[in-house]
């Protein structure tokens, strides 16, 4: 007889306790599985900020009888709610209005094509793409006088010197001679500046150390960098940087470039029995052995609070296997580290981001019989050999 009930012991004898932090469901139910949804949504909202925007919004859906609503519902809350809150932050700086612009553009055209490599590669949970894969090489012009305009990765060529504008006012002072002119003169090497000398990186180059992984071994030299993004831990994308400011919530909105709303959808799409079962879950085991080892570290000192009359105002504890701060914010209280400072959010929202993916890879696989076409299909082709050992893929 096969053992369903324990698929999750093949990976880690942790996870089924890992997974009990997004609590159960019945996913054969859709009444039960909708409910656990909307827990998700209520429950990352509630991390990042915008738990009366989503309130609003499901409030405002007549029937949450179906989990497409509900998704559309918070992705469009989530995305008013980001842009109010950047636009509220672009009005005390909107000098560099064009430069945010051609940023989200950039990064949301990468996103789009990182989502449909990571499928194909059966892994949108934590991807490490090459630059040179993604449109521009994932960075953005920052000379770009019109964001409509498509940028290009092209060195910036002078007019000819006979070719002076004819609009220039005259003028009794001498014209300053230019670097390579006053290097040919001094006899020095002359040093041609770099094609993409005005290109910045779209994506952070998560090669050090982190809480999500070891040492990247490739260099990330100009545009040409690994985009090493985690977005199952959407807005954490980046093991280096779990401390008070989401790094995901910083991807400039503007229409119709929307980044952050992309990575808000993929995240949640690991809610779902086609972009739970379609990820080889070995990416995220690894990951999380990776994120528990080097947070239990620095967390050593982090005492249990087994007793609140004991307890110190502001001071962090470990309760049900998350962080909490007694009579203090979650929010603004953070752990130093080697590898960088761990805010107890994003401590707490990471972790229940994996305890949310392997709740839910529990429940389709006990529910497998009941799964649609399109689910029992991503799960046939997953190469997870933790799935086709038990004989799951082939039965499904």
């Amino acid at each position: 007889m096969r053992d369903w009930a324990d698929i999750l012991g093949c990976y880690d004898g942790e996870l089924n306790t890992l997974a009990d932090l997004a609590g159960d469901f019945d996913a054969a139910s859709e009444g039960d599985r909708l409910r656990w949804i909307v827990e998700q949504w209520r429950r990352v909202a509630k991390s990042i900020g915008w738990s009366a925007a989503l309130s609003d919004a499901l409030g405002g859906v007549a029937h949450l009888s179906d989990a497409s609503v509900v998704e559309t519902a918070a992705l469009q809350a989530f995305d008013n709610w980001l842009a109010q809150r950047q636009s509220d932050s672009s009005r005390r700086d909107p000098t560099h209005a064009r430069t945010r612009l051609a940023r989200a553009q950039i990064r949301h055209t990468a996103l789009e094509e990182i989502e449909r490599i990571g499928l194909g590669r059966r892994n949108l949970w934590r991807v490490d793409i090459p630059s040179t894969k993604l449109p521009n090489r994932a960075c953005y012009d920052a000379r770009r006088p019109d964001p409509e305009a498509t940028p290009t990765i092209t060195a910036r060529r002078s007019a000819p010197s006979s070719a002076a504008p004819s609009s220039a006012a005259p003028s009794s002072v001498a014209p300053r001679a230019s670097n390579r002119t006053l290097a040919m003169a001094l006899r020095l090497p002359v040093r041609e500046a770099p094609a993409d000398r005005h290109m910045f990186r779209a994506f952070r180059a998560d090669v050090a150390p982190s809480y999500f992984g070891p040492r990247y071994a490739m260099p990330a030299v100009g545009c040409s960098y690994p985009v090493i993004l985690s977005l199952g831990t959407f807005p954490y994308v980046y093991g280096g940087a779990l401390g008070l400011r989401p790094p995901g919530l910083e991807w400039e909105t503007g229409r119709p470039w929307r980044p952050a709303t992309i990575g808000m959808r993929l995240a949640a799409s690991f809610w779902s029995p086609v972009g739970n079962l379609g990820q080889d879950a070995r990416v995220v085991v690894a990951q999380y052995t990776h994120f528990r080892k080097t947070t239990d570290r620095v967390l050593t000192r982090v005492a249990a609070l087994t007793d609140e009359r004991a307890a110190i105002v502001g001071k962090t504890y470990r309760k049900n296997g998350l962080l909490t701060v007694y009579q203090g914010s979650e929010t603004m209280t953070r752990v130093n580290g080697p590898r960088g400072a761990v805010s107890v959010r994003a401590y707490n929202h990471v972790k229940q981001s994996f305890a949310a993916f392997f709740a839910a890879r529990r429940a389709f696989l006990r529910a497998r019989d009941s799964l649609s076409p399109a689910a029992r299909s991503a799960l046939a082709r997953n190469p997870d050999p933790c799935v086709r050992a038990r004989g799951i893929a082939e039965s499904a």
